[in-house]
Order: structure tokens, then C-alpha cells, then sequence
């Protein structure tokens, strides 16, 4: 299902019958105005039914919490050596880049795509990642730790089309202290479609993993 936020005007009205032609039925469209916008999205991402529903906002934009709960779902993937998230934003890029890196550490790099300017920006935290370097392979540049470059053909291919049917990564709790690995007791983990997985300590260097309901080890 996709499901798009646009604004009620006659550019938002056109923006919904684009939505129908190109989805069918599978659009779900919701009218807003700037004073309900942020309510509504809000509503919509907290209900984790709508978790794999692709969602866009047109005409409109929402602040910067609501952008901050959207950046959360994104989708991972390797592009080249580098293990990248890749968001749709259209704002806040260096404070929305900065925090998905801190959230998601084992990630190189945040890429930020803004199809409307056709521009997409890259962020990382880490010292041995440099994303100017790696943004020249799109014909861009930058810093070190933030730079960027045009959305062009390829780029589009990389970053949008290829990763399109990837599902979102699910998040770790906020300030989890039990399901780790140093836990004397069981820790389990979900996937993205919904096996769980269990893994029981024996001993400091032994292990058993149990998923979907079978022992692995």
C-alpha cells in the first residue's frame, strides 16, 4: 500500500489523482492543511500496521519531530563497501543525518534523498568513512563527515529504485539495557518478516540459538 499526505489545495487535489493513476487502488490518500498536517502524520506512523506502507508528503511539510520519526524508516543496504540507510527527507538533513548515525551505529553512512530538488546528501560519524570522497562517484563533493551531490539517473537507480521493495528496519527499543548480548538471560530478535529468533546463554563462550521454533546450535 502507498500512502500519501497532501495539501488541499488545487496542487494537492492533482497531486492525489496522480497518486490514483499511478497506484490504483493501493493509494490511500489524506487531504490535510498546514494546521493538521503534523497530527495526522503522526497518528499514522504510531500505528505499526502502516510499518511497511510506503508513505509521501507533498505540498506540505511537517516539523522537525515528526521528520525525525519518519527518517525511522528507512532502508539498509550495501552500496559498493558501505553499509548505507537510505531516508527520504526534505529538511533538517545535517541534525536528521547526525541522529540516525548515533541510533544505528553499525551503519557507514545516512543517505538523504530530496526527489523534489533532486538532490540527495550523505552523513556519517565515522572516521574512516569518507562521504565527499564518496559522493564524487555521483559527481558531487563535500566534507569528510557531510556532503552531496545531484540525484541523477544513477544515483536515482542506486538509492530509490533498486532498494523500493526492501522492507523498513525495525528499530531497537530506546535505551534497551536487557535484550543484549551480555544478558544472563534469554535475548530474542524479530526479522523483517516476523521470525524470532532466541539466543540462550550456556556458558561466557557457548551459546544456542533457537529460530522459528528450531534449535540451530
Amino acid at each position: 500500500m502507498v500512502k500519501l499526505f497532501t495539501d488541499n489545495d488545487l496542487d494537492g487535489l492533482g497531486c492525489g489523482v496522480i497518486a490514483k493513476i499511478a497506484f490504483g487502488e493501493q493509494a490511500k490518500v489524506s487531504y490535510c492543511s498546514y494546521r493538521n498536517l503534523n497530527q495526522r502524520v503522526e497518528r499514522f506512523i504510531a500505528n505499526s500496521e502502516n510499518d511497511r506502507e510506503e508513505t509521501y508528503i507533498t505540498d506540505l511539510a511537517v516539523n522537525v519531530e515528526i521528520e525525525k520519526k519518519l527518517a525511522q524508516r528507512m532502508v539498509q543496504t550495501f552500496v559498493k563497501q558501505y553499509c548505507v540507510g537510505i531516508v527520504h527527507a526534505e529538511q533538517y538533513l545535517s541534525e536528521l543525518g547526525n541522529a540516525l548515525n548515533n541510533l544505528n551505529p553499525h551503519l557507514d553512512m545516512i543517505a538523504l534523498i530530496n526527489v523534489g530538488s533532486k538532490k540527495i546528501g550523505f552523513r556519517t560519524i565515522h572516521d574512516e568513512v569518507n562521504v565527499a570522497e564518496f559522493a564524487k562517484t555521483y559527481g558531487g563533493g563535500g566534507h569528510p563527515k557531510a556532503s552531496g551531490a545531484d540525484l541523477t539517473s544513477t544515483a536515482f537507480a542506486t538509492f530509490v529504485l533498486n532498494v523500493f521493495e526492501l522492507p523498513p528496519l525495525k528499530s531497537d527499543a530506546d535505551r534497551n539495557e536487557f535484550n543484549v548480548k551480555e544478558s544472563p538471560y534469554v535475548v530474542s530478535y524479530r526479522n523483517h518478516i516476523d521470525e524470532i529468533s532466541y539466543i540462550i546463554r550456556q556458558t561466557d563462550k557457548k551459546f544456542t540459538i533457537v529460530h522459528n521454533g528450531k534449535k540451530l546450535t
